[in-house]
């Protein structure tokens, strides 16, 4: 018989099998779609936690984990003491306490600690923290015996620059936007604005510790006794959120988007809390001073 000239044209036709095959492999990629891509979303959202855990003689070593306590990894693996790690706001850099020279000293790194300097001079920093562009690190330093005050420390090229003088000031968290620094010092909590270089109290209790802006700026948590509260960068509409379960809190951060807290028990017990359902509070880790980003 004779072909069809357009049908020529075409070329033959796929087998009815290999086309139904194709389609069965069409339908499982949408499925798979369709049930990871939430998920993932859902991890993007997330973040992920690093932490300092013990290892016995070892001293302080960092750990990253996932905010559900999965996927728990050791970063660092020696006998130098690190500490007090704290994530950029895009989770791409990480700064830290090293005792590599004897002596706490401020690092940064990639999150796969590649490319690892100390920054700063020769001064003894605590309380490392990042500016929200991520060109420097907010911390503590002693000015005097017996004194303490914030220091912005360049993580590339610069001077160190003193923001305080004789403030006794320390626990620094900056804005999202930059303007405005919150911090600890010798009767509460206050509140410097570094473009007119005035300080405004927001709390009187002298053990309110630890403040911390949220990433859109609007609020700051901050522990009292057992519990962490939280209130407006003004100081007003203080209010608690959740405890420590009986156990003093002793250290805090907030989730990359504002919804939820991970904070560690001065009992080493790391838990997260979110502020859809702050009754359902879990312990994802054992370890210490949170940090939580992208």
């Amino acid at each position: 018989m004779a072909e069809c000239p357009r049908c020529a044209r075409r070329g033959p036709r796929a087998p009815v099998a290999r086309q139904s095959a194709w389609l069965w492999v069409w339908l499982a990629v949408l499925v798979g779609a369709l049930i990871t891509g939430p998920l993932l979303i859902l991890h993007l959202r997330e973040g992920e936690i690093v932490f300092v855990c013990n290892n016995g003689d070892e001293g302080g070593e960092l750990y990253r984990v996932a905010p559900d306590g999965t996927g728990l990894h050791r970063l660092t693996n020696n006998v130098i003491d690190e500490s007090v790690p704290c994530l950029s706001r895009n989770g791409r850099q990480l700064a830290f306490l090293s005792s590599r020279a004897g002596t706490a000293e401020v690092h940064v790194a990639g999150l796969a600690l590649r490319d690892e300097h100390k920054v700063g001079d020769d001064g003894t920093y605590a309380d490392p923290c990042w500016t929200p562009d991520g060109r420097a690190v907010l911390c503590t330093g002693a000015s005097a015996p017996d004194t303490t005050d914030l220091y912005l420390l360049p993580a590339g090229k610069g001077n160190v620059q003193q923001l305080t003088q004789g403030a006794n000031a320390a626990q620094p968290s900056i804005s999202a936007d930059g303007t405005h620094l919150a911090f600890h010092g010798p009767h509460g909590l206050a509140m410097l604005n570094l473009a007119s270089g005035t300080t405004a109290v927001l709390t009187t209790e002298a053990t309110d510790a630890r403040p911390r802006f949220s990433p859109d700026g609007k609020r700051i948590a901050f522990i009292r006794t057992k519990a962490v509260y939280v209130m407006s960068p003004t100081g007003a509409d203080v209010h608690a959120l959740c405890d420590g379960a009986g156990e003093d809190i002793d250290d805090l951060a907030w989730s990359p988007v504002g919804d939820g807290l991970c904070y560690h028990t001065t009992q080493g017990k790391l838990y997260v809390a979110w502020l859809r359902d702050m009754k359902h509070v879990k312990m994802i880790a054992t370890g210490r001073q949170p940090t939580w980003s992208w």
